[in-house]
């Protein structure tokens, strides 16, 4: 299980709170269950079986073209940009 530190936790939840302040949405959800979605999404993500199907769909898109290391990169690289697009959209 993989584990967000408290101030990685921390700085989730004043996000989701930002958020929900900026659009008038009631937050109603307390400490433990955010914490505990953000750590279910995080669990997924490191999963090795997770891990093992997107780096078999990239091989299968760009068949020897991309190391582990190149895939890890890619993988990392689409999370930063999709998060900065899903931060924009809101």
């Amino acid at each position: 299980m993989a584990v967000l530190t408290d101030d990685e936790l921390s700085e989730l939840r004043q996000w989701v709170e930002r958020l929900a302040d900026e659009k008038n949405a009631a937050i109603v959800w307390d400490r433990p269950q955010i914490d505990a979605a953000m750590q279910a999404i995080e669990d997924r993500l490191e999963q090795a079986s997770t891990k093992t199907a997107l780096s078999n769909d990239i091989e299968a898109a760009a068949p020897g073209v991309f190391t582990n290391t190149h895939k890890n990169y890619l993988l990392a690289l689409f999370y930063i940009q999709k998060g900065r697009r899903a931060r924009a959209a809101l």
